[in-house]
């Protein structure tokens, strides 16, 4: 794989020359220099034409091979982190997480509750691990984790920043799912459209975090 690299590496380099030739051929064209130069340059480029051509169908096509190889292992890695993620969040002990939820939700809807569980109506609602936004969490985690760059550093402060986000911003869609209940609308509806609403808060932190404040401006260094 890296002999091969480095022959896409050459013919990279012959292709850039033959594009520089290019331009200078589109410069002189432009510029109305003198006619031989033009004949000259022209010459060479047409002469050169059908190798770079090759050249840079076959770097094109190992470069989206390479593109592609990333994208699965990518998701491969991402898959694992959420996994894990996952399990830990639902395996552990939160209950003094869910009863802070169940009490800042509870309050700002005006509903009565007894530790993390609240009844409106002949409904009961019990706030679990998977209503912390933990779950969010560890979407976002398996996005910034499975990510190639930025270093492990940025990456660790990106999720615990993204993380509290996401924990602050899940407590008021509680208490709108709340809302809704004891308004006499779905609150199953409602839980459900809401949770979208914190899949794009978490593909927000990840993408503008990773911009921003990991200094990556092409997806291809994710990768």
């Amino acid at each position: 794989m890296f002999k091969s690299k480095k022959k896409w590496d050459k013919m990279h380099k012959h292709s850039l020359h033959h594009r520089s030739l290019q331009q200078s051929g589109s410069g002189t064209l432009d510029s109305k220099r003198d006619w031989h130069t033009r004949v000259g340059l022209d010459s060479i480029r047409h002469s050169l034409t059908p190798k770079m051509l090759i050249a840079e169908e076959k770097l094109a096509r190992a470069e989206r091979a390479l593109f592609i190889e990333g994208i699965l292992f990518f998701i491969i890695k991402f898959l694992i982190i959420f996994a894990i993620a996952t399990i830990i969040v639902t395996s552990v002990d939160l209950s003094f997480i869910n009863k802070a939820i169940t009490s800042l939700s509870a309050g700002l809807v005006g509903l009565t509750y007894e530790g993390a569980a609240l009844s409106i109506g002949n409904s009961a609602f019990l706030v679990t691990n998977s209503c912390t936004g933990l779950i969010s969490a560890g979407i976002l985690a398996g996005l910034i984790f499975a990510s190639r760059n930025p270093k492990f550093k940025k990456k660790l402060a990106l999720f615990i920043f993204g993380a509290v986000i996401l924990v602050l911003v899940n407590i008021p869609r509680i208490a709108l799912v709340l809302l809704a209940a004891k308004s006499g609308y779905n609150a199953e509806l409602v839980h459900e459209l809401t949770w979208f609403l914190m899949s794009a808060v978490v593909l927000v932190i990840w993408y503008y975090g990773i911009k921003h404040f990991g200094k990556i401006n092409d997806f291809k260094e994710l990768i």
